[in-house]
């Protein structure tokens, strides 16, 4: 398990005609299967007059568990649009990113090798285009403790790989802290240790 993954780097896109055709290459960082499928929803209005409107988007980090993901062909011959976008967007190893390919037909076939080698090159003049953007899978904690026991969770905190993101403090003292997820027991075993467990954790 890794906290890094990687995003396309901006909302972007690429064109590229072949035999006539036009592709055109559409992409965007998304957190959800809902975003993504907004995302393709919009481009397929804005390219309503299109022949083909082919996506493939990918949405989850390697450390929150399985990625969702799907693609199609939207017409296209099997195999031939969304596949190879998506084979692209794993090549680059992507994930919450969405990608739409519009294809206008040139009248011209391009039959299943041109098809796949033309979805496949746009993708990757897209990225290209966009760049890839690194981000770090975190976790939120909320930690509960007496105040004299206060400093020792601080220590933790500031000589770990934690950020302390707020402090509240009343009868007890409570700190929230975003940590790198692959951390995270490492963090909690420590504070629970050196306070000898005078902490709630949630």
């Amino acid at each position: 398990m890794s906290d890094e993954y990687f995003v396309i780097g901006k909302t972007d896109r690429a064109e590229m005609k072949v035999k006539a055709s036009l592709f055109i290459a559409s992409g965007a960082e998304v957190h959800s299967r809902e975003a993504a499928e907004d995302f393709i929803r919009d481009v397929a209005r804005e390219f309503r007059s299109a022949d083909h409107n082919c996506f493939a988007y990918r949405v989850g980090a390697e450390g929150a568990g399985q990625a969702v993901f799907r693609h199609a062909d939207d017409g296209e011959p099997a195999g031939t649009a969304g596949e190879p976008i998506y084979r692209v967007m794993c090549g680059e190893n992507i994930t919450n990113s969405v990608i739409v390919v519009t294809r206008f037909f040139g009248g011209t076939k391009l039959g299943t090798g041109g098809l796949v080698k033309a979805y496949t090159r746009v993708t990757q003049q897209l990225i290209e285009s966009a760049g890839i953007k690194k981000l770090i899978l975190l976790e939120t904690v909320t930690i509960r403790c007496d105040h004299q026991v206060l400093p020792a969770v601080l220590n933790v905190v500031h000589t770990g790989s934690a950020r302390l993101v707020r402090e509240n403090f009343s009868d007890l003292a409570e700190i929230v802290v975003e940590v790198p997820a692959t951390a995270k027991a490492v963090l909690l075993d420590t504070i629970i240790r050196k306070t000898r467990g005078n902490v709630l954790i949630s």
